[in-house]
């Protein structure tokens, strides 16, 4: 495919022209993964396989990692987002 030059706009974006996409097998609703270096950035299709559920025990070493303030914080924002619904 011939080269193709897109301006980014102030927000950041570039559109990525349909063609672009079809030649590349991209649609909607796929997630890529960007990376970047010596000036270049490159997207590509990530493979994103749903594991299920986390593990509880993951979820707690993840929570174990966060200062106990983050933790306050999230759980009041959480509580006064709630409008009181599943809160004992």
């Amino acid at each position: 495919m011939k080269s193709i030059y897109r301006v980014i706009s102030s927000e950041g974006r570039v559109y990525i022209p349909k063609a672009v996409r079809e030649s590349a097998g991209l649609g909607a609703g796929d997630v890529l993964e960007i990376t970047a270096g010596k000036g270049r950035i490159t997207l590509a299709r990530a493979r994103v396989v749903p594991s299920g559920p986390p593990d509880v025990d993951d979820i707690l070493d993840l929570l174990a990692s966060v200062p106990k303030a983050k933790l306050f914080e999230a759980t009041a924002k959480l509580m006064s987002d709630s409008d009181g619904v599943g809160v004992m």
